[in-house]
């Protein structure tokens, strides 16, 4: 019969696989919080697994769309509509996903915020969102860390010379991407998850 765990105990265990990236460590820390009969092997990959495909897919990126005019809160919920979002399910089906962006004007419009609030209820992080963006929070995103560098260092290698140019840059960069290297970068959000937690949602960059 499958093991049947609490939301709470989920949660144990995402957050001392992420920590520890050990089975048996996970095993350990939960006869010392629960002290009762560990959870299987299996069980506890089973729930890596799914917070990997869940919440921080590798299946592929979305885009890269580009904005032709100034991004206004309306260019930005066209394009939410019409490009983001179908792309989304396009690539995930009809599973659930969350949606992050900052504190920018744009994110931050009454339509955004209502049509977000509509699409995807308690589901977004942003300024003023049912799950706050906070100022200077640490770069816990695949996007942070890992994308906006490789574009840019590939942009700096190639210079092009006219925005057409910049465009094929970006979108050939982007296709080079492997699905071994998404991966890897999926798994290091999760470590940079488990990192986190220790810092009370902090930055820990630069702690041993």
């Amino acid at each position: 019969m499958a093991e049947r765990l609490f939301s709470e105990q989920r949660k144990a265990v995402l957050k001392w696989y992420c920590k520890y990236e050990n089975i048996k460590e996970v095993q350990r820390q939960w006869q010392n919080e629960f002290g009762t009969q560990t959870p299987t092997r299996q069980t506890i990959a089973r729930i890596r697994d799914k917070f990997e495909a869940d919440g921080l897919s590798s299946r592929g990126l979305i885009g890269p769309f580009f904005f032709e005019d100034t991004v206004t809160g309306q260019v930005y919920l066209d394009m939410l509509q019409i490009s983001i979002f179908t792309a989304i399910r396009e690539l995930s089906g009809d599973e659930r996903f969350y949606l992050q962006q900052d504190g920018a004007p744009p994110h931050y419009h009454r339509d955004i915020r209502a049509y977000l609030d509509d699409t995807l209820p308690g589901r977004w992080i942003s300024r003023r969102a049912a799950i706050e963006y906070l100022p200077r929070s640490p770069d816990l995103t695949p996007l942070d860390f890992y994308l906006w560098g490789t574009l840019k260092d590939e942009v700096c290698r190639q210079k092009p010379a006219t925005l057409n140019a910049l465009r094929e840059t970006i979108e050939a960069s982007c296709a080079a991407i492997t699905p071994d290297t998404l991966t890897a970068v999926v798994r290091s959000a999760v470590r940079r998850h488990g990192r986190c937690l220790p810092a009370d949602g902090g930055h820990f960059e630069h702690k041993p």
